[in-house]
This record gives structure tokens, C-alpha cells and sequence, in this order.
């Protein structure tokens, strides 16, 4: 490796480094964990439980309360939304 003889702080040193060591991006990962730290390596398995997270990630347990909403007119309609 050749051997600068630079500042420190120097644009020129900081330029050789990256040139000498690359840019390096992680790898791309082809797993995720399920609820119990097990890796999931097969992709029916991955998309399952991307559903389950989602499931659970979305999920609403308030109950409904229906709500009248007016429109223009005389119409009304009826919309069930959270509480």
C-alpha cells in the first residue's frame, strides 16, 4: 500500500482511501426472522409472514361506531369507521 504523505484532514487522503478500499454496499438479504428469531430462507415462508406482520401491524381492535356523514342535498350516508 502506498504511503501518503498528506495532512490528515486533506481532500487528497480521504480520496486515495476510497480509491484503495472501494465502496462497499452490504449484501442483499434473502431472509427474515419469524415471531421467534427463526430465520425463514424460502420465499413462501418469507411471504407469510410478511401477511402475518402486516396482519398484525394493521390490526384494530376498536369496535365500530356507525356515524352519519352529510352530503350536498338531502342524501345522507351511512360510513362505519374506528372510534
Amino acid at each position: 500500500m502506498p504511503r501518503l504523505n498528506l495532512n490528515p484532514n486533506s481532500k487528497e487522503r480521504f480520496k486515495k482511501t476510497r480509491e484503495i478500499a472501494g465502496k462497499r454496499l452490504a449484501p442483499a438479504s434473502n431472509c427474515i426472522k419469524d415471531k421467534n428469531g427463526k430465520k425463514l430462507f424460502e420465499e413462501q415462508q418469507i411471504a407469510a409472514r410478511w401477511e402475518e406482520y402486516s396482519k398484525e401491524l394493521f390490526k384494530d381492535d376498536q369496535p365500530l361506531q356507525e356515524i352519519i356523514v352529510e352530503t350536498t342535498g338531502t342524501e345522507s350516508q351511512k360510513r362505519s369507521t374506528a372510534s
